[in-house]
């Protein structure tokens, strides 16, 4: 009987070692595991971060494509209002035109002093009329032109905050 106990303790005890081992080997896979996630982890992160720091150059290429167009829409906002301007001009000298002839035509001489006043009323009409269509061609395109500044600047700060963030993210 004492020998049957004695070699059931070593049984319960070679039991209990495999337990430990098993338990050991256990921590160990856990371990590893833990280790392979926190790779998986880092890499996904650094992934991340290429492509936060792509999105960000993209959105300020974007940002630039944006600003040329908005450029471009200034330079034909000031040509309009200069075709504006000789369209008004062109007006005027038609319009005085006609008041000279009408003048002619009554009898009452186009070098009569209410005539020259009216033509001269007409020649200032047009001139304004041609220069509001230059300061309001030169405000739009004054406008565009901010605003494609402003676009410029937004896409230099979003880059830069991109690589800051990309940056962050790989530490």
């Amino acid at each position: 009987a004492f020998r049957v106990r004695a070699v059931h303790r070593r049984c319960v005890e070679a039991e209990e070692m495999r337990g430990l081992e098993i338990l050991a080997a256990t921590a160990a896979i856990a371990a590893i595991g833990g280790t392979i996630l926190g790779v998986v982890g880092q890499l996904q992160q650094a992934k991340a971060a290429k492509i936060t720091a792509r999105s960000a150059v993209a959105q300020q290429a974007i940002g630039e494509q944006q600003a040329k167009q908005l450029e471009r829409e200034a330079g034909q906002e000031r040509a309009v209002s200069q075709r504006e301007a000789l369209e008004q001009r062109r007006q005027g000298r038609f319009v005085s035109s006609r008041a000279r002839s009408l003048a002619a035509a009554s009898g009452g001489g186009a070098l009569d002093p209410t005539v020259l006043d009216i033509l001269g009323d007409i020649d200032t009409e047009a001139e304004f009329r041609a220069m509001t269509a230059l300061y309001e061609g030169q405000e739009r395109a004054r406008s565009a032109e901010e605003e494609a500044r402003l676009i410029r600047a937004g896409g230099v700060v979003t880059a830069d905050t991109g690589r800051r963030i990309a940056a962050a993210q790989r530490t």
